[in-house]
């Protein structure tokens, strides 16, 4: 198995570490500030301490100093670059003596930055530099990406247009319309027109000008009102009527044929005037109804009288029926009791003769008899099939 030392290739690692890193500095209200690309633990340490961060304005803002307390590297003269923890100072109570004491404890850079730096700064100022930040992270891949080509390009040329276009149309629509014009104008995107196009143009109108004028206007043809048809009288003589006067033909001014615009005329009767027709005629609401003639009365069948036999099988019907009507008398004892009327109330009647008076125990063993097994005399067998 081969080993290398790391001594050996120390010079030639060199460019090898911090590939794609990226600085830029920003100076806000007079404090110069450095700021660095991140590294992905970096990434990693981020998220994991704003984890248990609630959502809202504070995780916002956690969000934005835990990126700037990892990114800025130099704050004016004082480098931070290759320092992994600051002694800072603080005041604790002994608890022996119970005095206030100072003491150095040793804190991470990040949280340095962060509390002892970023702590004292306005929402806006960190607003500004975390936009900067963004502009650092874009430069870095820029930077990594330089020089390299890809075999599948990351976007192609038409997606990357019509991209641009899209953003293009989306942030016009936030600017004055007047400023927006300008902008296309000055890049090209309006098509201006020449003056010859301006001549051409007022050429044409002038010659449809003059053509229009040379053309006499027509006439339109008076359109004549209809007729209202006749409304029924409701009596039996109408009122006389003035004749109507035909209406009045108008030429047409070109030698086009005409096309009759009104109902053609009614037919008139020969010797008979619209008066006279008026006064002969006879509502139909005034006519009198025919009334048709009932149909002739069929005559009934003539009734026969009851035959003899019918007589008397009506007379054995009767006898028979009122035999069932009559009270039939009781028999009880050998003694016949009339029958009871339904109104009258009816007395408590003793019975003549006693019943005979049964053993308790003979009728105890009676009941307490088991109960007799066989076959049901009345079973019968289903058929078979």
């Amino acid at each position: 198995m081969a080993t290398l030392s790391a001594k050996k290739i120390t010079d030639a690692l060199k460019k090898a570490q911090n590939v794609g890193q990226a600085e830029e500095s920003v100076t806000i209200d007079g404090c110069s500030v450095v700021l660095r690309s991140l590294r992905p633990d970096e990434y990693e340490s981020v998220h994991a301490d704003i984890e248990e961060v609630p959502e809202g304005v504070g995780y916002l803002n956690a969000f934005k100093k835990e990126h700037l307390c990892r990114s800025i590297v130099e704050v004016e003269d004082a480098d931070l670059r290759n320092i992994d923890f600051v002694e800072v100072e603080v005041e604790e109570e002994d608890p022996r003596t119970h005095k206030v004491v100072q003491r150095e404890i040793k804190v991470e850079k990040h949280a340095f930055v962060r509390d002892y730096v970023l702590a004292s700064w306005s929402r806006e100022a960190i607003d500004v530099v975390f936009r900067k930040f963004n502009d650092v992270v874009v430069t870095a891949e820029r930077k990594a990406g330089d020089g390299v080509k890809f075999v599948i390009p990351d976007e192609s040329p038409e997606d990357r247009y019509r991209r641009l276009l899209v953003e293009a149309k989306e942030i016009g629509a936030n600017l004055p319309v007047e400023l927006a014009t300008k902008i296309r104008e000055e890049e090209g995107f309006l098509i201006k027109a020449t003056e010859e196009d301006y001549a051409a143009a007022e050429d044409r109108l002038s010659k449809l000008a003059a053509e229009g004028g040379s053309e006499e206007p027509e006439t339109p043809e008076p359109n004549p009102e209809p007729e209202p048809p006749p409304q029924p009288s409701r009596v039996a003589k109408a009122p006389p009527q003035r004749p109507q006067a035909a209406p009045r033909r108008v030429e047409p001014a070109s030698n086009e044929p005409e096309v009759p615009l009104t109902r053609p005329a009614r037919p008139v009767i020969p010797g008979v005037s619209p008066e006279e027709m008026m006064q002969a005629r006879q509502p139909l609401n005034q006519r009198a109804v025919e009334v048709p003639a009932p149909p002739a009365v069929l005559q009934a069948n003539p009734v026969l009288p009851p035959s003899q036999a019918a007589l008397r099988r009506a007379a054995e019907i009767a006898a028979m029926e009122g035999e069932l009507a009559a009270p039939t008398p009781a028999v009880q004892g050998g003694t016949v009791i009339a029958p009871v009327n339904p109104g009258e109330r009816q007395e408590p009647m003793e019975l003549s003769r006693q019943q005979a008076k049964i053993n308790p125990s003979e009728a105890e063993r009676i009941f307490e008899q088991p109960p007799v097994a066989g076959i049901n005399p009345r079973f019968r067998a289903p058929p078979r099939m």
